[in-house]
């Protein structure tokens, strides 16, 4: 009642321009699976553009019904919300979890040669995809039928080994190799063996490991902190 007749009706239609927009976001959202298979976050955005798809076409089924206004919202509400309750019971359970859906693609990209070696991702399968990962890792380590299966189970060993994700194969350097890797200001000043050593030896900061990794140098300003006439 608030709104002119003119201005309802307008309304009412406005929302088929929404078809459109998601009808792109499922053309692109298939694009990308059809490239790349499927991933965790893939699993979510179709299920994203499923609750969007209800919305609009239940909302848009109004423009067809002139009384009373925007009819469809209710039914539409009523069963966007069931199919949210039941998707998000599924994509959180193992009735359909997301990990292990993009595992199984990944793993059927790399059976089929669809993806090659260098670009399959390791990393994901050892830290991110839960148990779903770690037996998938396994079954590449077991070996499987592939042209590079050698290859395969090497890498898989390898990343089964690691203990963490971030530079554990960082290389042992001895200490004219640690001393090139940093750039001691002032210029004058000279590293303490010690310090140096216990730089290197530091397991929870990555910063400084990487300092130890990257090929240009990092710099290490020495101050006199507590006025003893010493470089700390």
């Amino acid at each position: 009642p608030p709104y002119a007749a003119w201005l309802s009706r307008g309304l009412a239609w406005a929302w088929l321009g929404l078809l459109v927009v998601v009808s792109v976001a499922w053309w692109a959202m298939g694009l990308r699976i059809a490239q790349y298979g499927w991933s965790e976050d893939r699993v979510w955005g179709v299920f994203v553009a499923l609750m969007a798809s209800i919305y609009v076409v239940g909302y848009a089924l109004s423009a067809w019904r002139a009384k009373p206004w925007l009819a469809s919202i209710s039914l539409t509400n009523v069963i966007a919300a069931v199919v949210l309750c039941l998707g998000l019971l599924a994509l959180l359970t193992p009735l359909a979890d997301a990990r292990r859906i993009a595992v199984n693609s990944q793993m059927q990209r790399l059976s089929a040669q669809t993806v090659t070696l260098e670009k399959f991702d390791f990393a994901y399968l050892r830290w991110e995809a839960g148990l779903y990962g770690r037996e998938a890792l396994a079954n590449l380590a077991a070996g499987i039928a592939h042209p590079e299966q050698a290859a395969i189970t090497a890498k898989a060993q390898l990343f089964i080994a690691k203990t963490q994700r971030w530079n554990s194969d960082k290389a042992v350097l001895d200490t004219a190799q640690l001393r090139s890797k940093l750039r001691v200001l002032p210029s004058q000043a000279v590293l303490d063996e010690k310090l140096l050593s216990a730089m290197a030896a530091e397991k929870d900061h990555w910063p400084l490991e990487r300092c130890f990794q990257l090929n240009s140098a990092c710099a290490v300003w020495l101050v006199d902190v507590n006025n003893d006439k010493r470089l700390d």
